[in-house]
């Protein structure tokens, strides 16, 4: 961990990203003993003052023998988001308030729990207002981190990517992808890189075909609006699936840098072989019963919430190998797994425990704080991601989907 006092800014709080998953995040931490020296500032539109800011936080936190101390770590600051003078106040408010209590300049974490649309407003002002100038030069740091989706296409990445390229450095961003911060997936990396009766195998020469499934009981429920016109291939395709395939083909480095896994991950999603016309004709696409009468869904709507695709790399050990990305809303099961099928009919299933984000969450918060990046996403990643799945989009997003009955199994797709 860092020595230098660290200050931990939810931009969002009131939201539901930090109710749900980062407040409660942040406080196992703390009753494990893993946020010394450390503060939490709220900054979000609401009116709030200290008393109801810290009685928001308590009602979202589990209430069994609460350690009501977790609430001194608790400050707020109200402003608006495209208002510049509310990041002054932040700032203020960080300098007089928060260092001055932790007794040194701290190191700055600035926490994005806001939708998509409004990371340029937010990032500008933060850059703009000096807040992302670390305080001791070198010796401190100021980061930012934000959630998918990072662009709705290659055109909207590359404006994003841009537009952070110019207010921070690249070792400044944090892109959060959950799902590779989960254990069961890192776990993906130690199984083809040390399991003596796998690692000789993970190669073209042995393994047949490697399946992803990511499938949910849950419909869409109140996302319609935000859902609607992303489809189940861009909300978890892009990301989700993806990064779980360069888990499996990527050839693994000498040494475990986060530098040199990133670089490894984006060297295989960098070489998903282009889809043809014959592969986006294959390509399944589903939409269930009852989708189009959602709140905010288009009544015509070809949005799918299911697919099903077969793609390739053509480097790497895996070079060849079909991997078969299948991701549904509601279907019979909750499950997310890798099954590598071998050559010899033996095959290695490397299931995902059913969502509980906070372990994820809790590792992507100390990650960034101590500067590990590994469980990040990289430029080079999300610009490869989208590049490949762009076109997919742009062929298939006006095919009407076949419909399917909610509950439906997905292995009759």
């Amino acid at each position: 961990m860092t020595s230098r006092p660290t200050t931990i800014v939810l931009i969002g709080i009131t939201g539901d990203l930090a109710r749900k998953k980062l407040l409660p995040a942040l406080y196992d931490l703390y009753i494990n003993d893993k946020l010394e020296n450390t503060k939490i500032v709220g900054f979000s539109r609401r009116e709030f003052g200290e008393k109801e800011i810290k009685d928001f936080v308590k009602e979202n936190l589990p209430t069994e023998n609460f350690d009501e101390a977790f609430l001194d770590l608790i400050t707020y600051v109200q402003g608006q988001f495209d208002d510049k003078n509310s990041y002054k106040k932040l700032s203020e408010h960080l300098s007089d308030t928060c260092d001055k209590e932790l007794g040194d300049c701290s190191n700055k974490l600035f926490y994005l729990a806001v939708p998509p649309n409004l990371y340029e407003t937010i990032c500008t002002n933060i850059s703009t207002s000096g807040l992302s100038i670390p305080c001791g030069g070198k010796e401190g740091f100021a980061r930012i981190l934000i959630e998918k989706p990072f662009g709705k296409d290659l055109e909207t990445a590359e404006k994003l990517d841009e537009l952070l390229g110019r207010l921070f450095r690249e070792d400044q961003i944090y892109r959060i992808d959950h799902y590779v911060a989960k254990e069961a997936l890192l776990n993906i990396i130690n199984v083809h890189r040390k399991e003596e009766s796998v690692a000789h195998r993970w190669n073209t020469e042995h393994v047949e075909k490697v399946e992803i499934d990511l499938f949910e009981t849950a419909t869409v429920g109140s996302r319609g609006s935000s859902y609607d016109g992303v489809g189940a291939f861009c909300d978890v395709g892009q990301n989700h699936l993806l990064q779980m395939l360069s888990l499996v083909a990527m050839d693994i480095p000498d040494s475990f840098e986060p530098k040199l896994i990133q670089k490894s991950r984006a060297d295989i999603l960098e070489h998903l072989v282009p889809t043809t016309e014959k592969d986006i004709r294959e390509m399944s696409r589903g939409q269930y019963e009852g989708y189009v009468e959602e709140p905010g869904v288009a009544t015509d709507s070809t949005t799918e919430t299911f697919f099903s695709i077969t793609v390739r790399v053509d480097d790497g050990t895996m070079a060849g190998v079909p991997f078969v990305l299948k991701s549904g809303k509601a279907l019979s099961e909750n499950l997310t797994q890798v099954v590598v099928t071998f050559k010899d009919g033996k095959s290695l299933a490397i299931s995902v425990p059913p969502e509980n984000s906070l372990p994820a969450y809790q590792k992507i918060l100390l990650d960034c704080i101590i500067g590990d990046q590994t469980v990040f996403i990289s430029t080079r990643e999300v610009l490869a991601e989208w590049k490949f799945i762009t076109p997919i989009v742009e062929a298939t997003q006006k095919n009407k989907p076949f419909l399917y009955k909610k509950g439906s199994d997905p292995a009759i797709f």
